[in-house]
This record gives C-alpha cells, sequence and structure tokens, in this order.
C-alpha cells in the first residue's frame, strides 16, 4: 500500500483557561500525498471570558497581552474554513481539539457541519507498545524531529508527521485507515 492518498488536515489548539471556548492559538498543518504541504497559524483572542488561568500559562506559555490583538475564532474563520476546506482534521487527543473546535464555533456563532476528527493518540495504540502516548513520547518513539511541546504549530506538525509515519510503518493508505472518527456531524 501507499500513502499517495493520504490526505488530512492536523490541527491543535491552545486553550487560555479550562473552558474549551477559550482557544488562545490554532494551527493548522496540511497532508497531501504522504506529506506536509501547507501550514497556517495564528494566536488567538479568547472571548470566552475566562481570561488566562495560571496553570494554562505555565503550559504554553501565552498571557492575554499576547492575544490583544489576534483576531477572535469569528474574525479568522474564514481562513480556516479555507485551509481546512473538505479535509478531515487529525489531532494528538482530538476529543480535546474537536471540543475546542465545537465551543469556540459556538461562541462564535457557527453554525456549519463539523469535519470528522481521527485521533494520532488512539493511533499510536493501536500500532505502537508505548507506556504512554503522550505527543514528545510518541514523536521520541517514531525517531521524529524534537519539536516545542504546547506550541500549536509545532504539536500540529508532529502530530502530522505521526500520522505519516505510522501510515508509512504500518501500510495505511487513507485518513479513514486511521480507525474511527471520533465524531462528525452538526453542532
Amino acid at each position: 500500500m501507499s500513502i499517495e492518498e493520504l490526505h488530512y488536515t492536523a490541527i491543535d489548539f491552545e486553550t487560555a483557561n479550562g473552558n474549551a471556548g477559550s482557544a488562545c492559538a490554532v494551527a493548522l498543518i496540511r497532508v497531501e500525498s504522504g506529506r506536509v504541504v501547507d501550514r497556517f497559524s495564528s494566536l488567538l483572542r479568547p472571548v470566552d471570558g475566562g481570561g488566562f488561568s495560571s496553570f494554562n500559562t505555565r503550559i504554553h506559555g501565552l498571557r492575554a497581552r499576547d492575544v490583544a490583538d489576534a483576531p477572535t475564532w469569528q474574525e479568522l474563520w474564514p481562513t480556516v474554513r479555507t485551509f481546512v476546506g473538505r479535509d478531515a482534521l487529525v489531532a494528538h487527543n482530538a476529543p480535546f481539539d474537536r471540543g475546542v473546535w465545537r465551543a469556540a464555533g459556538r461562541l462564535a456563532g457557527i453554525g456549519e457541519a463539523e469535519p470528522d476528527f481521527y485521533c494520532t493518540v488512539r493511533l499510536a495504540r493501536r500500532h505502537l507498545s508505548l507506556p504512554s502516548n503522550r505527543l514528545p513520547l510518541v514523536v521520541e518513539a517514531l525517531g521524529l524531529p524534537n519539536f516545542r511541546h504546547h506550541d500549536a504549530e509545532a504539536d500540529a506538525l508532529a502530530c502530522a508527521q505521526i500520522g505519516i509515519e505510522i501510515s508509512r510503518r504500518a501500510g495505511l493508505s487513507r485518513v479513514e485507515d486511521f480507525g474511527a472518527p471520533v465524531g462528525a456531524g452538526r453542532r
């Protein structure tokens, strides 16, 4: 089998606090024919009203001042939608990113059908024998380049590379081979 049919967009969000709607950064990495071909990332100004928690700031380093002039999800939506197009989305721990996608969309009044989300944590569980499937450990196990964990663009790129590498090793040719999608449908 060949990964020539492997097409998807990897996604990663960072959030300002424990509210899924508090997206403060997003990154998208497009994979076509089993190769990374494009990328997009942006800081986001959260509109959930919860501010930045010290816990989340310790994780990703972002503060309110960093996103003060950034677009909201609603303002960035046309760019994101155009970038994603008809692709399925792939995330490491896709239930989290799907939850952010949904909550941010709900807060922004976006009622479009959401794409299918596939999960590289689940993919790693099926194809690797690791004590933990945390993103840095999967990257290390696959011999992928080191990255800055909890930077949205670096995490999305790592996720994209995980999907490509496991597909190459396991003979997967389509994103649908990653397993059942985390979920799809209308909000």
